[in-house]
Protein backbone atom coordinates (compact mmCIF):
# COMPACT_ATOMS: atom_id res chain seq x y z
CA UNK A 1 0.00 0.00 0.00
CA UNK A 2 1.38 3.49 -1.01
CA UNK A 3 0.28 6.61 1.12
CA UNK A 4 -1.81 8.93 -0.85
CA UNK A 5 -0.89 12.38 0.35
CA UNK A 6 -3.82 14.70 -1.01
CA UNK A 7 -5.15 12.63 -4.12
CA UNK A 8 -8.91 12.14 -3.54
CA UNK A 9 -8.78 9.26 -6.06
CA UNK A 10 -6.43 7.62 -4.20
CA UNK A 11 -8.48 7.82 -1.14
CA UNK A 12 -11.59 6.26 -2.20
CA UNK A 13 -9.75 4.08 -3.31
CA UNK A 14 -8.19 2.51 -0.27
CA UNK A 15 -11.30 3.43 1.56
CA UNK A 16 -13.88 1.17 0.07
CA UNK A 17 -11.54 -1.44 -1.55
CA UNK A 18 -10.20 -2.39 1.39
CA UNK A 19 -13.17 -2.78 3.39
CA UNK A 20 -13.00 0.24 5.09
CA UNK A 21 -15.33 2.20 4.32
CA UNK A 22 -18.59 -0.19 3.88
CA UNK A 23 -17.59 -1.07 7.57
CA UNK A 24 -17.54 2.42 8.49
CA UNK A 25 -21.04 3.83 6.68
CA UNK A 26 -22.59 0.27 7.95
CA UNK A 27 -21.72 0.95 11.71
CA UNK A 28 -22.48 4.37 11.57
CA UNK A 29 -25.97 3.72 10.05
CA UNK A 30 -26.49 0.81 12.77
CA UNK A 31 -25.30 3.81 15.06
CA UNK A 32 -27.78 6.01 14.51
CA UNK A 33 -30.67 3.67 14.11
CA UNK A 34 -30.20 2.24 17.15
CA UNK A 35 -30.04 5.69 18.88
CA UNK A 36 -32.82 7.02 17.20
CA UNK A 37 -35.05 3.88 18.54
CA UNK A 38 -33.28 4.77 21.94
CA UNK A 39 -34.38 7.88 21.84
CA UNK A 40 -37.74 7.75 20.92
CA UNK A 41 -38.54 4.78 23.10
CA UNK A 42 -37.49 7.19 25.83
CA UNK A 43 -39.67 9.98 24.61
CA UNK A 44 -42.99 7.49 24.70
CA UNK A 45 -41.76 5.79 28.19
CA UNK A 46 -41.76 9.10 29.87
CA UNK A 47 -45.02 10.29 28.16
CA UNK A 48 -46.55 7.63 29.51
CA UNK A 49 -44.87 7.52 32.38
CA UNK A 50 -46.22 11.32 33.02
CA UNK A 51 -49.92 10.37 31.99
CA UNK A 52 -50.06 7.95 34.79
CA UNK A 53 -48.49 10.39 37.10
CA UNK A 54 -51.40 13.01 36.29
CA UNK A 55 -54.14 10.51 37.12
CA UNK A 56 -52.55 9.73 40.30
CA UNK A 57 -52.13 13.14 41.26
CA UNK A 58 -55.99 14.61 39.84
CA UNK A 59 -57.30 11.45 41.54
CA UNK A 60 -55.62 12.02 45.22
CA UNK A 61 -56.35 16.24 44.93
CA UNK A 62 -60.19 15.44 44.01
CA UNK A 63 -60.34 13.09 46.25
CA UNK A 64 -59.12 15.38 48.92
CA UNK A 65 -61.37 18.13 47.91
CA UNK A 66 -64.43 16.10 48.04
CA UNK A 67 -63.75 15.20 51.58
CA UNK A 68 -63.32 19.07 52.40
CA UNK A 69 -66.09 19.77 50.64
CA UNK A 70 -68.23 16.82 52.06
CA UNK A 71 -67.13 17.65 55.30
CA UNK A 72 -68.01 21.54 54.79
CA UNK A 73 -71.54 20.13 53.83
CA UNK A 74 -72.45 18.30 56.77
CA UNK A 75 -71.52 21.28 58.65
CA UNK A 76 -74.17 23.10 57.15
CA UNK A 77 -77.07 20.72 57.52
CA UNK A 78 -76.29 19.71 60.93
CA UNK A 79 -76.73 24.00 61.26
CA UNK A 80 -79.19 24.52 59.17
CA UNK A 81 -82.00 24.92 61.55
CA UNK A 82 -80.55 27.69 63.33
CA UNK A 83 -79.76 29.72 60.74
CA UNK A 84 -81.79 32.78 61.98
CA UNK A 85 -79.67 33.61 64.65
CA UNK A 86 -76.23 35.57 63.93
CA UNK A 87 -74.51 33.92 66.48
CA UNK A 88 -74.79 30.16 64.70
CA UNK A 89 -73.69 31.65 61.41
CA UNK A 90 -70.29 33.21 63.09
CA UNK A 91 -69.72 29.90 64.41
CA UNK A 92 -70.60 28.05 60.85
CA UNK A 93 -68.07 30.14 58.86
CA UNK A 94 -64.98 29.31 61.39
CA UNK A 95 -66.59 25.45 61.34
CA UNK A 96 -65.64 25.48 57.75
CA UNK A 97 -62.97 24.24 56.02
CA UNK A 98 -60.80 25.21 52.81
CA UNK A 99 -57.36 24.63 53.76
CA UNK A 100 -56.70 21.96 51.31
CA UNK A 101 -58.25 24.00 48.47
CA UNK A 102 -55.60 27.10 49.21
CA UNK A 103 -52.95 24.89 49.41
CA UNK A 104 -53.73 23.12 46.14
CA UNK A 105 -54.64 26.52 44.25
CA UNK A 106 -51.54 28.25 46.04
CA UNK A 107 -49.29 25.41 45.56
CA UNK A 108 -50.12 25.24 41.79
CA UNK A 109 -51.65 21.65 41.96
CA UNK A 110 -54.52 22.35 40.63
CA UNK A 111 -52.84 22.33 37.31
CA UNK A 112 -53.56 18.50 37.24
CA UNK A 113 -56.67 19.43 36.74
CA UNK A 114 -57.85 19.25 32.95
CA UNK A 115 -61.59 19.69 33.43
CA UNK A 116 -62.09 23.63 33.27
CA UNK A 117 -65.94 23.34 34.00
CA UNK A 118 -65.17 20.75 37.25
CA UNK A 119 -62.28 23.12 37.94
CA UNK A 120 -64.86 26.12 38.25
CA UNK A 121 -67.66 24.22 39.92
CA UNK A 122 -64.82 23.39 42.53
CA UNK A 123 -63.61 27.27 42.73
CA UNK A 124 -67.76 28.17 43.21
CA UNK A 125 -68.28 25.88 45.70
CA UNK A 126 -65.42 27.79 47.85
CA UNK A 127 -66.08 31.33 47.13
CA UNK A 128 -69.34 30.28 48.77
CA UNK A 129 -67.90 29.15 51.41
CA UNK A 130 -65.82 32.79 51.97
Amino acid sequence: MEFCGFDLFCWGNFFFNYGFGQTFFSEVFATFIGAGFGVLTAIWLRNWFDRKTEKKKKKKILNLLRMELEHNKSEIYDKRGSLGNVAPIIELSSRLKEESWRAFSDGGELKWIKDLELLDTISRAYYTIR
